[in-house]
């Protein structure tokens, strides 16, 4: 497919709540290296106009339900 490859980074960062206090935080490279199947990738590489399909119900109010089919990426600077 042609067209530039746009990288997406995952969250480098852990929300430790009140009961965490004594847990060190966790290094970005750490959270980067798990590779589990039930996890994206950390680096969502994407090109305008791919088709997308969504795996998971991330909010069913707006309609981002699984199997909803994402077809337009508009990307900003």
């Amino acid at each position: 497919m042609p067209g530039e490859l746009h990288e997406f980074m995952s969250m480098n960062s852990v929300d430790l709540n009140d009961n965490a206090v004594e847990a060190e935080p966790l290094p970005a490279e750490y959270l980067q290296s798990i590779d589990l199947p039930s996890l994206p990738p950390a680096i969502l590489q994407l090109k305008v106009g791919a088709p997308i399909i969504q795996l998971r119900n991330i909010s069913p109010k707006e309609g981002l339900c699984n199997g909803t089919w994402l077809s337009h990426l508009v990307v900003t600077a």
